[in-house]
């Protein structure tokens, strides 16, 4: 996953006119992840996972008061 400066940076490199292969020595990153970057439309965003439910959290409340 690239930060979006990461991003902004491979996609002005891009339009300065620089190959995959330049792209790929600069910055480090692999040539398919800059060819990934490439072909997107939009800057890709990453969040922080929902939190998952659990099968126990109904009995949480009732668990508590059975501790030995």
């Amino acid at each position: 996953m690239l930060t979006m400066e990461e991003q902004f940076m491979i996609r002005h490199l891009l339009n300065e006119g620089l190959s995959i292969s330049e792209i790929s020595r600069i910055t480090g990153h692999d040539r398919k992840t800059i060819r990934k970057y490439k072909y997107k439309k939009e800057l890709l965003k990453y969040g922080k996972r929902p939190s998952k439910i659990s099968i126990l959290d109904p009995y949480k409340d009732h668990m508590k008061f059975i501790r030995i």
